[in-house]
């Protein structure tokens, strides 16, 4: 992986290098925009899409900020260590040091990502003709769905969430949804609005990513185009296994599901179902396997354990190492063998891991127990998060990862489901669901889900699995958020909007007339 992440590199650029400002993006008589000539070739094209990527994988944004620094720190499963530089941000203290930063970071590298993927599309539409047919399709099917991502999770950090349970708030206004590219700031959207403009955007990248190889075509004109063409073997090694690495058919597929759960409405969530169940049966993944995940010898380096077969799709951060400070000298995000002395750390103590993987007692077998967490410091009382740790120098075929969209979350939807009442519901199918999922995550046969729990048992189920699942992944804030969950563990007070939501940046309420 970490080859194939290489390759993208030598050929990646970003199309657009931002100025801070305090007007949008007033981008064309302060940046640099590539001449018509770039785009007038095949290889152009390749690279601006390589560049969105490239930027995608920054440390202020999915190599770092938006998986396991920020959006997990809010979601309160890290310990907390007196005087850390982070210290308010999982108090939601949004107009103290650091959110302050943080917040405007956010909000400007999203956007200009979004900006840059714009621009790409402009070309794309006025160079339709000098591109192969699948080339074309897989290079705005790509984009349609990075351009959904991002809005999406924008959506969910600074709008409001329980959305299905509050209809009153589809008509008020959300943050923009930016469709073009130019120097006008896009208005503020409904949040009506904007969930349509998502669909829009998702249904139109799903319908070009038919034309990708990954849904398992082995003929046709697509797939000669496939193997012949340089775009697509120069970027992949000429296989197609590395789709992984990019917004692909199944990925784009899941995302929707997300969105949709995110909606909340029960037709929302019948299509859920719908999508959930066919990705199930379709889609191109495979379990992982006790024998790629059990550590032995302390040796967790050489071990799978983010299950890497199992992600539709996976973000390649080739100097992930780097932003966890692994080869600096100035200690690593994810060492807990002496918090108290290094401050800028990670990590679960003894009570949360207890709490969240039910140990002792079910979780004792449960591999993201036992092989995902690595207790360190005097009293082994800490758990670094190694499934997520890089190791000095090593470069196994699952590091430099992180995961975006796991096929695990696609089974608890279904299970989701399949609990609500109606034409839908199924307690049969939503256990089977779940202890699929319990089944490759090792545990034992004994401790599986029975048809004896009531629903409210099973939907608390689907809840302890998602925050087993996606430790230290920057997720599990978002299903609280969207269940309008009051009460979340590890933090004292009463949830409300103010502190399930990001503020808008300042600047852009004061300056570009946005409505909080």
């Amino acid at each position: 992986m970490n080859k194939f992440y290489r390759i993208l590199c030598l050929g990646a650029f970003l199309i657009l290098t931002f100025t801070a400002c305090n007007d949008w993006l007033d981008v064309v008589s302060k940046t640099e925009i590539p001449s018509d000539v770039h785009f007038s070739s095949e290889t152009g094209f390749k690279d601006a899409v390589i560049g969105v990527y490239v930027k995608m994988a920054t440390p202020e944004l999915y190599g770092k900020t938006l998986s396991w620094h920020v959006n997990e720190f809010v979601s309160q499963n890290y310990a907390v260590v007196s005087s850390a530089p982070d210290l308010n941000v999982p108090k939601y203290l949004y107009k103290e040091y650091p959110w302050f930063s943080y917040r405007n970071s956010i909000w400007k590298n999203c956007y200009e990502t979004i900006a840059n993927i714009n621009n790409i599309l402009n070309y794309e539409e006025k160079n339709r003709p000098i591109l192969a047919p699948v080339v074309d399709s897989l290079v705005r099917g790509e984009l349609l769905g990075l351009r959904a991502y991002l809005h999406f999770d924008l959506l969910r950090m600074f709008g409001k969430g329980n959305l299905g349970n509050r209809p009153g708030l589809m008509e008020q206004l959300t943050i923009p949804y930016s469709l073009d590219f130019n120097k006008f700031a896009p208005k503020q959207v409904t949040n009506s609005q904007f969930l349509k403009y998502l669909k829009q955007d998702i249904e139109e990248a799903i319908a070009y990513l038919k034309a990708d190889p990954y849904t398992g075509r082995s003929d046709g004109e697509y797939y000669k185009q496939y193997i012949d063409n340089s775009f697509l073997a120069s970027s992949y090694g000429g296989t197609i296994i590395d789709r992984q690495f990019r917004m692909n058919y199944w990925a784009a597929q899941a995302l929707y599901a997300r969105m949709l759960m995110w909606e909340g409405t029960a037709e929302a969530k019948e299509k859920a179902l719908h999508i959930a169940e066919d990705l199930i049966e379709k889609a191109r993944y495979s379990w992982s396997s006790e024998n790629s995940v059990i550590v032995q010898n302390g040796e967790w380096w050489k071990k799978d354990l983010l299950f890497s077969n199992e992600h539709l799709f996976t973000m390649a951060v080739e100097k992930l190492d780097e932003y966890q400070n692994c080869l600096t000298g100035s200690g690593n995000w994810f060492d807990a063998s002496s918090p108290n002395n290094t401050y800028s750390v990670v990590f679960l103590d003894k009570l949360k891991v207890e709490e969240i993987y039910e140990t002792p007692g079910i979780g004792d077998s449960d591999w993201r127990y036992v092989y995902c967490l690595y207790p360190q410091g005097a009293s082994l009382n800490n758990y670094s998060l190694v499934k997520l740790r890089q190791y000095s120098n090593h470069e196994a075929s699952y590091s430099s990862m992180i995961p975006m969209i796991r096929i695990s979350e696609v089974f608890y939807i279904a299970a989701e489901c399949r609990m609500e009442k109606g034409t839908n519901y199924d307690r049969e199918k939503a256990l089977w669901y779940l202890n699929t999922v319990r089944k490759h995550r090792g545990i034992a046969e004994g401790d599986r889900l029975t048809n004896e729990l009531s629903d409210r048992e099973i939907q608390d189920e689907i809840y302890k699995e998602y925050r087993k699942e996606f430790v230290g992944e920057g997720q599990i804030f978002f299903y609280y958020k969207r269940k309008g969950m009051e009460v979340i563990p590890g933090y004292n007070g009463i949830m409300t909007d103010q502190e399930y939501q990001y503020p808008i940046p300042d600047n852009e309420v004061i300056l570009g007339g946005r409505v909080e």
